[in-house]
């Protein structure tokens, strides 16, 4: 009975070990790599791994991001398979997918899982491609604008676009999982216009600038650098005018709000007691003349001249990193030069301004550590501008702009429209950037204004930063030489006539040659 009774639950164990799901291998230790790790949608990614466990199933798992910035849900965090593959023997493992048409941005995580464990990781960040179809037409032609891999964080789900350097709006990216569709009719005249896909910030803090859904101009200041992305479309045919995209004679413009810096020395005061004076009105561009004098020092002391200011930088933050916190600056300082004071108490001399931020900034006299006299100075902004190698484009180049909320953004003007912005906050107050010449026969402007908030403040004059100056261009764009021109139109006229004469030349030539070799045949 004993020995039935053992037998049943052996036979019993027998049956139920048949019905058991033996539980996947874990793969601890597992690594996995991508080939390349960046790529515009379309692109093809190798996979390689190493570490699973042999002849495990793995699936490939793309993580994205899904939602809106506007409709109060949010982005929710999503991931699907995107490809499979069987480890080998050894562990390894290779696949390949194309990279799909989704959110530019941050990285997104590529995951290999074994059943239902996360294996090991690796990234792929997708890069923006922008292009523009047709790029030529009659005047009147609807041209589309398509961009993939827009972002959806508040510091890359925007772009700005301008036509012939005119803001026209901004598109967004966020909703439609990177993709962006516009459409715009071509006007102008008959030639080359431009278009331009600028990167923009969605949003950020309001206690600093605030140049939201502005083209930026220069992506220096941006947390992520997104380069300005160009395109030419030719009209064809028009109603009038032309278009050219080459300019001269670029020259600086004055009006009553233009730059004016006095040029007076520095005068120390000499009470006995320590004094440092700055000369020129205590204001000054960068690279400028700095004048300054001490007086009231210990006779043989050596003082150094220490120039005070920020260091700036962006800054990201957010459950989700997604939320752009602004521009913030930490102080710090470095000494200019180092001087000894004379038998009298007193020493001067000339400096340069620092290429630094516009703005106030102390300047101190210091010996042995310790402050005994402090001035103020204003370095204001300045632009300057020159033409491109090619005549076909702008170099406009700024240095002391501003950090704080109204000094350090500055709006373009081209021909009075507004284009978008500069600025140097992170750059030491220092900024280049090209603008693309284009327009018809005739005089072309181009003004620089600050306006925090990504418009332009026309009367800064009047303002409570009445330092600020307006800076103005002017130049010409010429048509292409009528002599020239007209020699080519008389060519083209010409070739046909040509042509047909040739046609008759060789007609009768023929003619008399067959008639020639006729009269010498045998008959």
């Amino acid at each position: 009975m004993k020995r039935a009774m053992a037998l049943c639950l052996v036979l019993l164990a027998a049956l139920l070990s048949f019905g058991t799901v033996p539980a996947p291998a874990r793969a601890e230790g597992a690594s996995l790599s991508v080939s390349p790790t960046e790529g515009p949608p379309g692109t093809t990614v190798s996979v390689t791994g190493e570490g699973f466990p042999p002849a495990a199933p793995v699936d490939i798992v793309w993580h994205t991001m899904e939602g809106n910035r506007v409709s109060g849900s949010g982005f929710t965090p999503v991931g699907w398979t995107i490809t499979t593959a069987v480890a080998n023997a050894q562990g390894g493992l290779t696949a390949s997918f194309v990279a799909p048409y989704d959110l530019g941005g941050p990285p997104h995580r590529v995951e290999a899982v074994v059943g239902s464990a996360s294996a090991a990781n690796a990234s792929f960040t997708l890069t923006r491609r922008a292009w523009i179809t047709p790029t030529e037409g009659p005047e009147g032609t609807v041209v589309t604008i398509r961009l993939v891999a827009g972002g959806w964080t508040q510091y890359d789900n925007n772009v700005a676009i301008t036509y012939d350097n005119a803001f026209l709006g901004f598109a967004c990216s966020f909703n439609s999982q990177g993709n962006i569709t516009l459409w715009l009719q071509a006007t102008g005249g008959v030639g080359p216009h431009v278009i331009g896909v600028y990167p923009a910030l969605f949003y950020g803090p309001s206690d600093g600038p605030t140049p939201w859904k502005h083209p930026a101009l220069n992506p220096d200041d941006l947390p992520v650098r997104y380069e300005p992305e160009l395109f030419t479309f030719t009209i064809t045919e028009g109603s009038g005018g032309r278009s050219y995209d080459r300019g001269t004679d670029l020259r600086e413009v004055t009006a009553p709000d233009s730059l004016l810096l006095p040029n007076v020395p520095a005068q120390a005061v000499q009470d006995g007691t320590a004094h440092l004076a700055v000369g020129n009105g205590a204001k000054g561009v960068a690279g400028g003349d700095l004048p300054w004098a001490l007086a009231g020092f210990p006779a043989g002391a050596r003082v150094d001249i220490r120039w005070n200011t920020v260091v700036g930088e962006t800054q990201i933050g957010g459950t989700l990193g997604d939320k752009f916190l602004g521009w913030v600056y930490t102080p710090t300082n470095w000494t200019l030069t180092t001087v000894v004071i004379a038998g009298d108490g007193t020493a001067s001399g000339l400096l340069r301004v620092p290429f630094d931020y516009g703005g106030l900034h102390t300047i101190e006299a210091v010996v042995d550590g310790q402050v005994l006299a402090v001035a103020d100075w204003m370095t204001v902004p300045r632009f300057t501008a020159s033409l491109g190698a090619d005549g076909r484009s702008i170099e406009l180049s700024g240095t002391g702009l501003g950090w704080e909320k109204y000094t350090s953004v500055w709006d373009i003007l081209y021909d009075n429209q507004l284009m978008g912005w500069v600025a140097g906050m992170i750059s030491g107050g220092n900024v280049n950037v090209t603008i693309p010449i284009v327009g018809g026969p005739g005089i072309h402007t181009l003004e620089i204004h600050e306006g925090s908030n990504g418009w332009p403040y026309l009367n800064m004059h009047e303002s409570p930063w009445p330092w600020e100056p307006v800076y103005r261009f002017a130049f010409t764009i010429l048509e292409p030489d009528s002599g020239a021109a007209l020699e080519a139109n008389i060519l083209l006229w010409a070739l046909p006539p040509l042509f047909l004469a040739v046609a008759v030349i060789g007609f009768v030539g023929g003619r008399i040659h067959r008639t020639r070799v006729a009269r010498k045949s045998p008959k």
